[in-house]
């Protein structure tokens, strides 16, 4: 079986200019790969993301947001665009670079279910907080000093925000949040992981 034939004459320039049209042809190739790598997506959307990694409980600055073009289907519900009041606002958990900002990674009303509260609760001096992450649940236990009177002031707890060890914001009931600042100004209190 043999292929199409060719002019001999068409060959023979072919063959003749074979590397200027191979080098034509890479080009055009190198060219047609830039411009689709420059080419921005359809349906952009501008957010405001980490400008760098920043760790939980950072009070935001402009310092700490840039914004940035994301393809839409790449922003999450509720991205924070240009403009937005963020400023002062604390994050709830870590954000790497170039994470878009919602309102479930800052503390506030966002974060907090419905008919909770977010209380502050300092754990006692041997109380470790660094095996405990944002979202985990927790009973939180109040005891005397000596052991005594034990009893669970807060039960089935979500931790929202972990800004530093020995220290975490939970979301309670209001009558919890009452138990729980009564309960710190004469017992140790500690967080039991569920």
């Amino acid at each position: 079986m043999t292929g199409p034939q060719v002019d001999p004459r068409v060959r023979r320039l072919l063959l003749r200019h074979r590397r200027p049209l191979a080098g034509a042809f890479a080009a055009l190739a190198v060219a047609a790969t830039i411009s689709a790598l420059r080419a921005q997506p359809p349906g952009g959307v501008t957010v405001l993301v980490a400008a760098r990694e920043l760790p939980a409980g950072t009070v935001l600055t402009p310092g700490d947001l840039r914004a940035e073009q994301l393809p839409a289907a790449d922003v999450p519900d509720g991205a924070a665009g240009p403009g937005a009041a963020l400023f002062g606002r604390t994050l709830a958990a870590s954000a790497p670079r170039g994470l878009p900002i919602t309102g479930e990674t800052l503390v506030g009303p966002a974060i907090v279910p419905a008919g909770r509260v977010a209380a502050t609760v300092h754990l006692s001096a041997d109380g470790d907080a660094s095996v405990l992450t944002v979202g985990d649940v927790v009973d939180l236990i109040a005891a005397r000093a000596d052991g005594s009177a034990a009893r669970v002031v807060g039960a089935q707890v979500p931790v929202l925000l972990l800004p530093a060890n020995g220290i975490l914001v939970v979301a309670v009931t209001p009558a919890e949040a009452l138990t729980i600042a009564a309960a710190a100004a004469v017992d140790q209190i500690s967080a039991v992981l569920e």
